[in-house]
């Protein structure tokens, strides 16, 4: 499933009329093995321009 638990909370609420929580959405999709592994962010390095220092405040 492509989804997050808040996307599907949202769609049950709209689509399908239920009352639910999306604590019980999460609780139910780990559960199930539903859920995407948390997706690593990486940064890039910032560039300074030559010569100078860094920035303070």
């Amino acid at each position: 499933m492509d989804y997050g638990y808040i996307k599907v909370t949202h769609w049950l609420r709209k689509r399908r009329g239920y009352l639910i929580n999306k604590k019980k959405v999460y609780r139910l999709m780990k559960d199930h093995k539903l859920l995407n592994s948390n997706r690593l962010i990486q940064r890039q390095p910032r560039l300074w321009v030559a010569g100078t220092s860094s920035p303070t405040r």
